[in-house]
């Protein structure tokens, strides 16, 4: 029976240990997640250079402050934060607020649910540049409050009697079943939920591109029934084109943004990926990705 009581014990222990990691791993995803959110936010306000503050976090609620002050279109920031979040493997419903520094106020907010991901509200909509905050609340359950009981009701509750089995009456081993039943339970039906949700994951996460649609975490390309493989930095060079679609990327910012402090590139190499990218785009006649002479690179979708 000791045995019994100790191998139980352990079971609770590393439960509640796994539960414990778990929580620890997901809220470091979303941190990860928020801090690219907050970097693409930089990045398409033509701001490479300054940083995304550490992330904070009271409760079911983060914050997203930044170093320096810019612009946002709102329908490129619900996009970015779906995208990340999925890529992170969070899908939990959330409230997002963008406040404004100095008054307070907030001047755009979106719900994201599960029936209704693809929202992009607001989209081409271009926020002035000024000091913000992003705010994300990450929702629970929200049950409706129940009626307040009539006094008939209390009354006639109150006279019901007990069943006359109990908890208590029930065998030792019986009792310690159903105890052992309930967290095996619990976990068998947390299993086939993350089984369902990584079955989900599969779907790929597709980027229109015109006639192409672009996977950008598989780094691949689809043209009907074709498909093209992309290197690391293919893709990372294509996603940043088409978040900067119609507009005038500085050669700088690209080797910056795509090769950072690395030093492993020479003076025509960018060139090169531009050239690649141009050959494996070429199906479509309305992407264009053209060269402006001593500035940098522009990425046209018709």
């Amino acid at each position: 029976m000791y045995k019994a009581y100790y191998f139980f014990i352990l079971f609770l222990l590393s439960s509640i240990s796994s539960s414990a990691m778990d929580s620890q791993l997901k809220e470091s995803r979303i941190k990860v997640a928020l801090r690219e959110v907050g970097h693409e936010l930089l990045i398409s306000s033509m701001d490479s250079v300054s940083r995304v503050l550490p992330i904070e976090r009271i409760g079911d609620e983060y914050t997203i402050k930044f170093e320096s002050t810019f612009q946002f279109d709102p329908g490129e920031l619900a996009f970015n934060m779906i995208f990340f979040l999925r890529k992170a493997q969070i899908v939990d419903p959330y409230l997002l607020e963008v406040i404004h520094c100095e008054s307070g106020a907030v001047v755009h907010s979106f719900e994201f649910k599960k029936d209704n991901s693809e929202l992009m509200p607001c989209s081409g909509r271009i926020q002035e540049k000024a000091c913000y905050a992003i705010r994300v609340l990450f929702l629970r359950d929200i049950r409706p409050f129940a009626q307040p009981m009539s006094d008939t009701t209390i009354s006639t509750l109150s006279n019901i009697n007990p069943p006359v089995s109990s908890f208590k009456d029930l065998t030792k081993p019986f009792r310690i079943l159903i105890i052992t039943a309930i967290p095996v339970l619990f976990f068998f039906i947390l299993f086939m939920l993350r089984k369902k949700k990584q079955g989900s994951r599969k779907t790929s996460e597709l980027l229109p591109l015109g006639a192409y649609r672009f996977d950008k975490r598989n780094m691949t390309l689809y043209f009907k029934k074709e498909k093209t493989e992309l290197t690391s930095k293919e893709a990372d060079l294509l996603f940043l084109l088409y978040q900067s679609e119609n507009q005038v990327l500085e050669r700088d910012t690209i080797l910056n943004i795509i090769w950072g402090d690395q030093g492993d590139y020479v003076g025509r190499t960018l060139d090169v990926f531009m050239s690649k990218l141009r050959k494996k785009l070429a199906y479509d006649s309305n992407l264009k990705i053209v060269n402006i002479r001593g500035v940098g690179y522009k990425f046209i979708m018709n």
